[in-house]
């Protein structure tokens, strides 16, 4: 039997044709991380759960992966008067669950649904139009489905519903909460938790997580006044006419829009019937797309599959520069819906405002407009203000400062006295360019020894790299900013015996953050308030490469494609060699790939384990053999491995070399950026 899971149920809420393609990855590219391991590690989903168990202690658990035994198992347990359950399995007709934590008492059931995600126990989950709030909105038809199913599936029980949550308003009154569950995972692939040391209440301390009893919003999104489909009238009006239905809900009268939806997605999914496709802004971030390699390996790619029914679409069409591919354009999805699907579609009154920011810079409809002209022209060429770039130079001092941050937020508390969720600065790079043009790696800073809080620690390091002169500094985005803000509540809080000092340096390189200033902690944006390179690429520079992204993985290789005097100077080996670097030998940044382009410097970045003798390797289940550290998101996996996974020293020190590699990448990037713009203006 194919059932249908909460899992694919969310999913075909978000778009009902994705549930043909999914669990199909030798026949379908699928770009999600469906790796439990990798997901626990980012989002602590695993972790929380374990906490959730020994919360409610004397449990049973149902590890058994056949479903018909589950579901067996299950209704053993549940004949007993007073029962705990952790992964209890129901079925009803094509729909399955299990259930994070099931009590049972007489004929009272409590649904208790697990989620990593954090939370306050005044939690509003509707926005100002009495709508459920987006940021609730999966949760809640989570919980929704499975209490649909575990009703049906045992109608003689009062079931309860609640939904459990980290609670950030709490601080952990024990050090290493996390530690004490940490992840792993068999040669299967399933991950585990293996707990550590004692977890009765006494040890575990503060109460970290917080249920929300949700069985009144459950009931009202069962009725359908909370809930709207994702399919059209007309199939809902024409569900009983499914053919191949279950004549039981054929001939049902009275189905609600939310069951008809689940039995519609049920039915199809059952059959492995494609759902037809509605296209539009959601598919942006479709995880079916393939990749050339993908399809050369004769994989298929579920996006274009869709477009090709929906809007008619030729292979050529997928060359073109699309209306979905604008940078943040709210028209977008009016525009695809009228069938203009082409950049070349778009007229200069739909975007309406200013195209020149108050600075003289790009406005972001400017931005907007910009990007489908040079793309419809077919130019190859970036677009460069410079006389905003000289204006920029010239409020510059020297020595300028470029520095990069990774950080992680636990949903369990590394440390005593932290919360749910609270910012982790784990490491920096800086890269110092002095008046007279000289580049060096200058610094940085890992401090990733598992069980260490590494925060003030980190601010201290900061301060000795950036602290003694007047310079410039630079970051690229928000997050630094953010993280500087968050540093500084933690120390308002502290009782570090140099707080005022390191408040004091924080604020110096800073400006307040809108929830700094919520708080009521807010303070003066310092005279070395950071100046952020991307606003400089949002104001003044656009390359076609970039299809409409301002991450720095996409205008580094976009810059180097543009600079034939970067390219000069960096195809020979001269950084790590007259350019100082902490982390490389002498090594060319620029070099070309097949077509003759200059590839990303991060995609040449070497696998964590690559060249490492197999008797150090404690178990290569931590790291597959082609896992690169390349990004933000892998960098605090990388910090949560370290943290709270069994590793050699060996394994531990190569994670090291490989996010310390990284993160002197995004800050080379950084300067290269600038050296581009500086050689652009003369």
């Amino acid at each position: 039997m194919r059932y249908l899971t909460k899992s694919r149920f969310n999913l075909a809420l978000d778009c009902p044709t994705k549930i043909f393609y999914t669990r199909k990855k030798e026949e379908y590219s699928d770009r999600s991380s469906d790796d439990d391991f990798l997901q626990s590690l980012a989002d602590g989903g695993h972790q929380v759960g374990a906490l959730a168990q020994a919360y409610h202690p004397g449990g049973t658990l149902i590890d058994t992966l056949d479903h018909a035994e589950a579901v067996r198992r299950t209704d053993e347990l549940i004949q007993q008067e007073n029962v705990v359950i952790y992964e209890a399995a129901f079925l009803y007709k094509n729909l399955f669950i299990r259930t994070d934590v099931l009590l049972k008492t007489g004929r009272e059931i409590k649904l208790i649904e697990v989620k990593a995600k954090s939370c306050t126990p005044d939690e509003n989950f509707f926005n100002k139009n009495g709508k459920l709030n987006s940021e609730w909105k999966t949760y809640l038809h989570d919980i929704a489905f499975q209490d649909y199913v575990l009703r049906k599936a045992k109608p003689g029980y009062a079931v309860h519903a609640f939904l459990m949550c980290a609670d950030k308003s709490k601080r952990a009154t024990v050090d290493g909460l996390n530690r004490r569950f940490q992840i792993s995972r068999d040669a299967g692939g399933r991950t585990s938790i293996k707990v550590v040391g004692r977890i009765d209440a006494q040890s575990l301390g503060e109460r970290m997580l917080y249920a929300f009893a949700v069985g009144d919003i459950v009931a009202r999104i069962q009725t359908g006044e909370l809930f709207s489909s994702a399919l059209t009238p007309e199939d809902l009006l024409k569900f009983s006419e499914l053919p191949g239905l279950d004549p039981e809900l054929s001939q049902a009268v009275g189905l609600t829009d939310f069951e008809k939806t689940i039995f519609f997605y049920a039915h199809h999914y059952e059959r492995d019937e494609r759902i037809a496709p509605v296209i539009g802004v959601h598919c942006k971030g479709c995880q079916f797309q393939a990749i050339a390699e993908e399809v050369a390996a004769g994989k298929k790619d579920g996006f274009r599959a869709c477009w090709r029914e929906a809007a008619g679409f030729q292979e050529a069409d997928f060359n073109q520069p699309q209306t979905l591919d604008v940078w943040n354009w709210r028209g977008r999805e009016a525009k695809i819906q009228a069938g203009q699907y082409f950049q070349r579609d778009a007229r200069k009154p739909d975007f309406p405002k200013e195209h020149v920011a108050e600075d003289g810079g790009l406005s972001a409809q400017g931005r907007q407009w910009l990007q489908c002209e040079m793309s419809v022209a077919g130019l190859s060429q970036p677009y460069v203000d410079r006389e905003y770039l000289k204006r920029s130079f010239g409020s510059w001092r020297y020595p300028l400062h470029f520095i990069d941050f990774e950080t992680s937020m636990a949903a369990l508390p590394y440390h005593v006295g932290c919360r749910p969720y609270e910012q982790v600065a784990f490491q920096f790079s800086h890269h110092l360019v002095t008046a007279d043009g000289t580049i060096a790696h200058a610094g940085q800073s890992l401090l990733a020894a598992p069980g260490v809080y590494p925060n003030f620690d980190f601010v201290r390091a900061l301060q000795r790299e950036i602290g003694h002169d007047a310079g410039t500094v630079f970051r690229y985005a928000a997050h630094e900013n953010t993280v500087l803000n968050q540093l500084r509540e933690q120390l308002l809080d502290s009782n570090e015996p140099d707080r005022a000092k390191l408040i004091g340096f924080i604020e110096s390189i800073t400006h307040p953050t809108k929830s700094t200033v919520a708080e009521g902690r807010g303070y003066s944006a310092g005279p070395r308030d950071m100046v952020d390179l991307r606003d400089l690429i949002m104001k003044a520079f656009y390359h076609p490469a970039m299809k409409g992204s301002n991450s720095i993985k996409a205008v580094f290789p976009a810059v180097l494609n543009s600079s034939h005097f970067l390219q000069r100077k960096y195809s020979q080996p001269i950084y790590g060699a007259e350019i100082p670097s902490l982390n490389f030998s002498p090594f060319p940044v620029v070099e070309l790939d097949q077509n003759g382009l200059v590839q990303s410097p991060y995609l040449r970045l070497a696998p964590v384990l690559d060249g490492m003798e197999p008797e150090l390797i404690e178990s290569e289940l931590l790291y597959g053999e082609e896992e690169v550290i390349k990004e933000g998101g892998a960098a605090a996996v990388a910090y949560g491995r370290i943290q709270f996974t069994d590793m050699t020293e060996a394994e531990r020190q190569r994670v090291r070399q490989s996010l310390l590699k990284y993160c002197e990448i995004d800050t080379l990037a950084m300067v290269l950026i600038w050296e581009y713009f500086k050689n652009e203006i003369g």
